[in-house]
């Protein structure tokens, strides 16, 4: 499991349009997986959806192709820049640690390493280089007095090389930012079709269930309004996975305990609380077959997006 804080690090090529699409077509494909008596009710739903579906399912191969989750930053560059940034941060602490002993202050040295973890997560990726290389140059004279804060010289060797696997992602050549531009194109055409399904052929068979199952009807129509909500909106958000860290877990079940909100995950994998009551945070995600995972208590700020994942191991 990892905290993001997470900022606009990459330039996402999709249109705020096909955005806010996909998001509402996930949110209507999970419908039909919290009420599976639509099926049984209307089994000319059944096809339909299945229409959805696998345009829900193209648009999220198109963003893992280019590179990107559904919230936008790349899959594998979140995973390293998440955890490099963790390092960077016991290094760091350390030695700001060191550099604060009584009679022994070393000011300058503490002003190169005194960081808090939200604001190295909230640095941007291509900022990185130049701050963390800054940091690991504070680090690297006193390693060997830091045993005392906790950091050894082989944290350092690890915190090097992550270091490195991170540059290497980050510094890709132009062919695969022009791939990934061109598969950010290739989700209009799904969510296109994804609503026209909507528009033509569900939207009547739900409607024919306003009085035969109302909670359903009023859950798909919520689910198919578009929301906009403006820049600054407190949002807590993430994936579930399975153990390999990589596969998506569609309808786990994330709960808010001190909030008193609960969400189900998408096909993707993903949950998204918007104007979410700012706050600590100490959700817990739990599904059918997987031991229940708890997330160390972190803080949602005002106006800000925080993405947390988690990684479920089985029973």
């Amino acid at each position: 499991m990892f905290l993001l804080l997470h900022p606009q690090k990459e330039i996402n090529n999709m249109n705020r349009q096909d955005k806010e699409g996909k998001a509402m077509l996930l949110e209507v494909q999970s419908i039909f997986g919290l009420y599976p008596n639509i099926a049984t009710q209307r089994p000319s739903s059944v096809g339909v959806m299945g229409a959805v579906t696998t345009q829900v399912e193209k648009i999220i191969a198109a963003a893992v192709a280019a590179g990107t989750v559904i919230s936008g930053d790349t899959v594998n560059k979140e995973n390293f820049f998440t955890s490099l940034v963790e390092d960077l941060f016991l290094g760091a602490s350390a030695t700001s640690g060191f550099a604060s002993k009584p009679t022994f202050e070393q000011p300058i040295l503490k002003a190169k390493v005194d960081f808090s973890l939200s604001h190295m997560l909230n640095i941007n990726y291509n900022e990185i280089e130049t701050f963390g290389t800054n940091v690991i140059n504070a680090i690297t004279p006193v390693i060997g007095s830091l045993t005392d804060y906790g950091y050894l010289p082989a944290d350092l060797t690890r915190t090097n090389l992550e270091f490195a696997d991170f540059l290497a992602i980050q510094n890709v050549p132009q062919t695969d930012i022009t791939n990934r531009k061109t598969q950010n194109s290739n989700i209009h055409p799904f969510v296109k079709e994804g609503k026209r399904l909507l528009d033509e052929a569900m939207d009547p068979i739900m409607n024919t269930l306003i009085k035969l199952n109302p909670d359903a009807f009023k859950a798909y129509y919520n689910a198919r309004v578009i929301h906009h909500f403006p820049s600054g909106t407190t949002v807590a958000e993430g994936f579930v996975y399975g153990p390999d860290g990589v596969t998506p877990l569609y309808l786990a079940l994330v709960t808010f305990p001190l909030q008193g909100l609960t969400v189900r995950t998408k096909l993707d994998g993903s949950y998204r609380i918007p104007l979410f009551p700012h706050g600590v945070a100490t959700p817990t995600a739990t599904m059918t077959d997987f031991n229940p995972q708890t997330a160390t208590p972190y803080e949602v700020k005002q106006g800000k997006i925080v993405h947390h994942n988690f990684i479920m191991t089985t029973i």
